[in-house]
């Protein structure tokens, strides 16, 4: 393969034309240019929130609590991470399959992976607590176990709670989150998965807590998230790429899905000044929020997309999983 440069006052296809002529059995062809084909989604849910570029220290010295599945610590992104597990389940009980928690806990304190993507708080400690079992059709839990992880969560002095499910609502589960609240504990929960017209999800409507829907790339509102007076903040939750049991992952939707990245956020802005209480960061952060919907706080985009402020900003912007 021979490579000739066109000289200046010749045009590419003139020069070609020559070479044919002057070479009739050579192939001849121009030198065309070939880009990437990379996939930048597997990191636009960070890119939209403005959470893009991820210290190593984010998250230092926080705790934060997440109940939901198991978790697959052997999975790549979560090797080697500060991950401390607890089961809730009694004896004899068959955990469901580790997906949800393994893709919740990877966006919260994953690793960086030679794709693009990586958890949002790195250098927190993730207590997990694992409530979920399998009943033969899927995955669920009750108020009870979900109760008792509470309780060890607050043990573990978590300042943050995921709770990446959903369900009706229960007054022990009410009176376990109201404590939680109650005595500091920023609580993030699903908004729900059943539609604009369906009844309010638990815990996410219960006053003090920080319920959270789904948007997709383009900002628009999931088809399928819940409506209502009670959603507080939008962020990505459709086509969001995540681990999954193995090593592996995939594109996930759901409401579920956003939640982290709203912990992550709140996380981050308490980080960057401890001596702020968690109703100043919340002010600080509805205030930032990008208004997607109808001017001010609304039953669809609560007060709009979360923007990320902290060590993430960057100069750009039965119960059941949900």
């Amino acid at each position: 393969m021979t490579v000739l440069r066109v000289p200046k006052e010749m045009a590419l296809g003139d020069a070609m034309t020559l070479l044919r002529q002057t070479q009739p059995t050579a192939w001849v062809d121009a030198n065309h240019r070939y880009e990437l084909f990379g996939d930048e989604t597997v990191s636009y849910a960070r890119k939209l929130i403005g959470f893009e570029s991820v210290s190593p220290l984010c998250g230092y010295g926080m705790r934060v609590g997440l109940v939901d599945t198991a978790l697959d610590a052997a999975h790549p992104t979560l090797q080697h991470r500060e991950i401390i597990s607890n089961s809730f389940l009694p004896t004899g009980v068959k955990l469901a399959k580790p997906d949800h928690g393994t893709a919740i806990g990877a966006l919260l304190v994953g690793n960086t992976l030679p794709t693009g993507f990586s958890g949002m708080l790195p250098a927190a400690k993730l207590y997990a607590a694992t409530v979920f079992r399998d009943n033969g059709e899927g995955a669920d839990t009750t108020a009870e176990w979900i109760v008792q992880s509470l309780d060890w969560l607050v043990q573990q002095h978590v300042q943050v709670i995921n709770l990446s499910l959903g369900g009706p609502r229960n007054l022990l589960l009410e009176a376990a989150v109201n404590r939680l609240v109650g005595s500091g504990v920023i609580v993030v929960a699903a908004a729900g998965n059943q539609g604009p017209d369906a009844p309010a999800v638990y815990p996410a409507a219960q006053p003090g807590v920080i319920a959270v829907t789904a948007v997709d790339a383009d900002f628009k509102s999931w088809p399928k998230a819940n409506h209502g007076d009670y959603i507080s903040f939008a962020a990505p939750g459709v086509d969001v790429w995540s681990a999954q049991q193995g090593n592996g992952g995939a594109y996930l939707t759901g409401t579920s899905y956003a939640v982290p990245f709203v912990v992550a956020v709140f996380t981050a802005a308490r980080q960057a000044n401890l001596k702020r209480s968690w109703a100043e960061v919340q002010h600080d952060l509805q205030t930032q929020a990008r208004d997607l919907g109808d001017h001010g706080k609304d039953p669809v985009f609560g007060w709009g997309l979360l923007r990320a402020s902290g060590c993430g900003k960057t100069n750009g912007g039965k119960h059941k999983p949900n």
